[in-house]
């Protein structure tokens, strides 16, 4: 009879039966569960990774947004000293105007506590001459009578109506004729100088009737057309004491620095003034006759 400690199977069990035992295979199930349980940590790091990714991004952004700031302070840094240059530059452009206008006063106290003789009289027949000049009225003609000598010299001219004859030419030929005074100056108790600028536009009519020869070279021609012209000039005035009227007026502005300037060379200026009515010094040709 067996022992109830032993089990039933007790022969199957001996040592020689157990050591010829061979240990079994793991089963497919073991196996697949390592599968899953593997799976799922690649699918948590997996996970994981866009995190890491969107850190990296705020990270780009975060230094792009420092970059974007740095730039706009260094526009507006900029911005704001060209503000500051534009505003000196401006005042020195005020500053150096005044000082003109500064300069011409002094000379205009200069001229009237000078002791020159009859200086009111002189000092208001030159401001009226440059205020009238180009304008041939009635007003003109009475102005030119009474102040001026009926054999008065103008320039290589004698006589009222050579003065006449000029300003009708000049203004008929050039567009929004002006003169400017500048400033006076007394060369001697019976003269003085004053200093002109004087301006005019070009027009169509002016390069057809002033400048004939650019009717054939239509390249010379664009580069005057609607160009607005100063002059650096002077107006000589001869006074006669005793007679209280103006007996020589010399009389010319620079027209040759303007156009030149214009025209980029002495051999286009010398082409456009050849057979022009007017010379150089913005004189009427003496061989143009009306």
């Amino acid at each position: 009879m067996s022992s109830f400690l032993t089990p039933p199977n007790n022969q199957f069990l001996s040592e020689q039966v157990i050591s010829r035992v061979v240990q079994r295979k793991k089963r497919y199930s073991d196996i697949s569960s390592n599968v899953i349980q593997e799976s799922k940590r690649v699918r948590s790091k997996i996970r994981r990774t866009p995190d890491v990714v969107e850190t990296t991004n705020l990270e780009e952004l975060l230094k792009l947004s420092q970059i974007l700031e740095r730039e706009r302070r260094r526009v507006n840094q900029a911005r704001y000293r060209k503000k500051q240059n534009d505003r000196i530059l401006t005042l020195e452009k005020e500053t150096e105007k005044l000082k003109q206008y500064l300069e011409k006063l002094t000379e205009r106290k200069r001229v009237a506590i000078s002791g020159f003789q009859p200086s009111a009289r002189i000092w208001d027949v030159a401001l009226e001459y440059v205020r009238l000049f180009g304008n041939p009225s009635c007003s003109t003609k009475k102005f030119i009578s009474s102040t001026m000598s009926s054999d008065v010299t103008f320039n290589s001219e004698h006589g009222i109506e050579s003065i006449l004859w000029s300003w009708r030419c000049l203004s008929q030929w050039f567009q929004d004729l002006k003169m400017e005074l500048e400033s006076v100056t007394k060369m001697n108790p019976e003269t003085l100088v004053a200093s002109t600028t004087t301006s005019f536009t070009m027009t169509k009519d002016t390069l057809s009737r002033v400048f004939p020869n650019l009717a054939n070279n239509s390249a010379l021609a664009s580069k005057l057309l609607g160009q607005r012209v100063a002059m650096k000039g002077r107006t000589l005035l001869q006074w006669d004491d005793a007679a209280d009227q103006v007996t020589r007026v010399n009389s010319g502005s620079d027209l040759l620095s303007p156009m030149l300037h214009l025209l980029t060379s002495l051999e286009n200026v010398s082409v456009v003034f050849d057979r022009a009515l007017v010379t150089f010094d913005f004189q009427v040709r003496s061989t143009y006759k009306a």
